[in-house]
């Protein structure tokens, strides 16, 4: 655990599971945290842990997958099209390849 005091304020950094964690590059980081909303990151950082744990491989998802990965209904076909614009949005910054 590490301590980091800033003024008059303490924080702790928690280890965490490493299995947990994903580095993700400082400015991508920095352009998905100011453009787009979690459910966008949420998916973003799922599909790179899958693409780190295929041994940079391609690999196949579904739809429903993603679905449930940012708590969105399996059984709402309406969920689909909120899916695909985040995968399109993704391809679009050079994120995801089809």
């Amino acid at each position: 655990m590490a301590l980091i005091r800033k003024g008059k304020s303490c924080y702790y950094l928690l280890p965490i599971e490493k299995s947990l964690a994903m580095l993700v590059p400082y400015g991508t980081l920095q352009v998905l945290t100011s453009t787009v909303t979690e459910n966008v990151i949420s998916i973003y950082v799922y599909l790179l842990n899958r693409y780190i744990a295929s041994l940079e491989r391609p690999f196949r998802y579904t739809i429903d997958e993603l679905k449930s990965t940012v708590g969105l209904s399996t059984n709402t076909r309406s969920n689909n099209y909120i899916i695909s614009s985040i995968l399109l949005l993704l391809e679009k910054l050079g994120l995801l390849k089809k």
